[in-house]
Parts: structure tokens; C-alpha cells; sequence
């Protein structure tokens, strides 16, 4: 999707980088790049991990909310500072949701305005991995001895803010006494907090039924996800998760934590399940079993999922699209 949005912008004779605010090391390596590539403009993603290079920058720039700014970062009281600086002299301030918008224009009522802020939909593109087998990678990877793991997938950075222990004891429990089939597949790299990862890799490395997976390429991630019997979200915060919308889109259930960013992604029962509990997951999670078992009972918890995922399907294709999202076209 990325090659695809370049070539847009690239026939538009619009060249530009893709740099992380980390890669400069002060303000002055960061106005010697935007002097020495005669930069225009900039679009910075994350009002609070890109503020200290925004604040009195000489060029005009847009800021897309991440999530985290508007949800985490904004409880600080010296990053709400920073980001209160870099939202008024934005030319343009980007939500992905509604629900996203009216936080920004709450938590800054006095310093910007609504025409300042504009609402586009993330575009996803899918493209799983046609030579990538699910059960048989966790087989090789952990010596599993069962035929054919029912797999619920949990794709995210291993942060606090995404909480991805939130769920493993419970999951655990469920693969032991239940459902041994069941297994709990958490796929993404450590990001900074080097004592959480440790305890993270600590306790799940001592859980039967959670496999841990610190990386995948892109396309057999997609056909993980793909082959999953439900997509997990445990985060803690959400501006508006892709890895959800990608997930619809390859037609695997998804089952999300109920925070306010889920919900603007999720309706409940249609497009997907809420849960606020591991309890309450366990009891979601189990409910879409059989879309992927091929289960020909036509029950209540066959059909649900079946007409779940049908609804699902319909709606990234539609609203998340690049071609629905790159300059409206």
C-alpha cells in the first residue's frame, strides 16, 4: 500500500522522506535536513512523539493524530504543553474518527477550530502471504503437537499502552481446562520499555496456551491473521487501529477490548465483539470458533459469526480503501 501511495504522490511530481522524529539527534540536525532537501511541508503522525521538532518550525506542517497523543500523552501536563504549541501552529490537524475530532476540540476548545480539523479514513490494502502456512510455522516454531490449533491472533507492539498481558492468564486457563486446541498467538516487536518486555516475555514464556512471536513480514502476518480463528485487540488506547480493519477485511472475526477507539471502529454484534473482561473474552472468543472450523450446523453460534464476518468485510473495502482515501479519489 505504501509503494502504491508513493507512486500517487510521485506522478504528482511530490517527492518526499519518511524519517523518525528519533533520527535527529537535536533541532539543529533537523533544520539542516529540511535546509539541505528544501523541504515544503511536512506531515507529522503523533502530535506528542513529533512535538519537539515542531515547535517554532519554520516549515508549514499538518499533524495526524496517532492515539496515544489524544489518549495518553494528553493526562501529562507538560505534554499536553508541547502538544498545545504544535496544534496551534498546525496548517492542518488530521483525525482518523469522529469520536477522534471531537477529543482534539474538546481537550484544545479555546485554541483551534473546527475548519482546522479534518476527519480521513486510514487506507488498508491486504495482501496475505499465499506460501505462508499458519499451523504449520507454530508446529515448527513450538513443537506443538496438535493438528490443527485454533489460533486467536493478538498483533501489536509489546508496549504497556497496547497491554498485551492483559488477557494471557485467563487464556491460559481457557487452553487447559477446556480447549486445548486454543491458542493465543501474540506477533509484534518490544518497543523502548525494556522491564516490561522482560516481565512480558518473563510470564508468557511460562503460560501454556500463549505463543510469542517477536516479529513477522508483512504479508504472512496478514496470513496469520487470515488463518485465525479471531483477531484480539487488548489495547489500553486506540486512535483507530489498522490491524482491526485488516483483519475485517480478510474475513477473520475480530474481538476488541471496548475502549473509545474499538467502538468507533466496531459496532457491536454486526462488525464485530466488545469485551471488557478476560471472562468476557473467553465467552466472545468461543463464539467464533466455528467460522473457522468449516462447522456445517447451521446454530446460533454459527450463523452469528457467519453474518458477522459478512458485515465486516463490507465496510473496509468501502470506507478504508486507498483508493477511497488518497485524495478522494
Amino acid at each position: 500500500m505504501f509503494f502504491a501511495f508513493r507512486k500517487q504522490l510521485r506522478g504528482r511530481r511530490i517527492f518526499g522522506f519518511i524519517k523518525d522524529p528519533i533520527d535527529f539527534q537535536n533541532l539543529d540536525d533537523f533544520y539542516s535536513f529540511l535546509d539541505l532537501y528544501q523541504v515544503a511541508a511536512i506531515l507529522a503522525v503523533h502530535a506528542y512523539h513529533c512535538g519537539r521538532l515542531l515547535q517554532d518550525c519554520p516549515v508549514p506542517y499538518a499533524v495526524v493524530f496517532g492515539g496515544t497523543d489524544l489518549n495518553v500523552n494528553s493526562r501529562n501536563a507538560d505534554h499536553l504543553m508541547m502538544m498545545t504549541d504544535v496544534v496551534i501552529n498546525a496548517s492542518v490537524l488530521v483525525a482518523f474518527t469522529e469520536s477522534m475530532a471531537k477529543h482534539a476540540l474538546t481537550l484544545w476548545a479555546d485554541d483551534i477550530s473546527e475548519e482546522k480539523m479534518q476527519i480521513i479514513s486510514p487506507g488498508i490494502g491486504v495482501m496475505p502471504s499465499t506460501s505462508f502456512s499458519s499451523s504449520f510455522h507454530l508446529k515448527h516454531l513450538f513443537s506443538l503437537d496438535c493438528e490443527e490449533p485454533e489460533i486467536y491472533t493478538l498483533a501489536s507492539a509489546i508496549r504497556p499502552v497496547k497491554d498485551p498481558l492483559f488477557l494471557v492468564q485467563a487464556f491460559s486457563g481457557w487452553h487447559c481446562a477446556e480447549n486445548s486446541k486454543a491458542y493465543l498467538v501474540i506477533v509484534g516487536p518490544p518497543l523502548k520499555d525494556e522491564a516490561y518486555y522482560s516481565s512480558f516475555q518473563d510470564i508468557t514464556l511460562r503460560l501454556p496456551g500463549v505463543l510469542y512471536i517477536p516479529g513477522l513480514p508483512q504479508g504472512d502476518l496478514q496470513a496469520l491473521i487470515r488463518d485465525s480463528s479471531a483477531l484480539i485487540n487488548s489495547s489500553l488506547s486506540e486512535g483507530l487501529s489498522v490491524t482491526l480493519l485488516e483483519a475485517m477485511a480478510l474475513g477473520t472475526p475480530v474481538v476488541a477490548r471496548s475502549i473509545a477507539g474499538n467502538r468507533a471502529a466496531i459496532v457491536h454484534y454486526e462488525t464485530g465483539l466488545l469485551y471488557d473482561t478476560p471472562q468476557v473474552l473467553k465467552r466472545r472468543a468461543d463464539r467464533c470458533i466455528p467460522v473457522h472450523r468449516n462447522d456445517s450446523r447451521l446454530d446460533f453460534n454459527t450463523v452469528e459469526p457467519f453474518l458477522m464476518v459478512t458485515s465486516a468485510r463490507r465496510s473496509p473495502p468501502y470506507c478504508h480503501s486507498p483508493k477511497c482515501t488518497y485524495f478522494g479519489t
